[in-house]
């Protein structure tokens, strides 16, 4: 996550949100009710060895705006590349809530100010079918490495 602390967090596999219409859908209702349709993404390049961040706003229009943008490519310099290849950082122009979207460790989190927690529940139910607990075992499986499996357990346990 961005270095914004918020009041609740929620997990996420990645198959909940990639390539599924039904989330961008519950994004665009979650956007409207919120007043925040305007949407930061942030993803982060790597340059000569150097981080580079780089910013995209969009406007949510419709309930398959985000979809689309996820099927799309970003232009990065002279090259296109698909949103696939990033994490990614999306969030309100207030950053009331971001979700964070990592595609190389197979998962997202939601984080939210607990204004919007009740709003969110009842858009994304986020739990309905599977449990938290399970989330996490099915994310650990895809883990080749133990520190980084401990370490990802350690910070999920702490925030959910």
């Amino acid at each position: 996550m961005n270095s914004k602390i918020y009041d609740k967090y929620y997990l996420f596999l990645d198959s909940e949100i990639i390539l599924i219409e039904s989330f961008s859908k519950k994004l665009y209702v979650f956007t409207e009710n919120t007043c925040s349709n305007k949407i930061n993404i942030e993803f982060i390049i790597f340059k000569n060895g150097k981080e580079e961040i780089n910013n995209i706003k969009l406007f949510i229009e419709n309930d398959e705006s985000f979809f689309n943008f996820l099927n799309s490519e970003i232009t990065v310099g002279n090259d296109k590349i698909s949103p696939f290849v990033f994490n990614l950082f999306i969030s309100d122009e207030d950053e009331q809530w971001t979700l964070f979207l990592s595609f190389s460790e197979e998962y997202a989190l939601f984080g939210c100010n607990k204004n919007l927690n009740d709003c969110f529940i009842k858009i994304f139910n986020p739990y309905q079918d599977l449990k938290p607990q399970e989330k996490i075992e099915i994310i650990c499986d895809r883990f080749v490495d133990d520190f980084d499996k401990n370490k990802f357990i350690s910070y999920i346990n702490t925030i959910i």
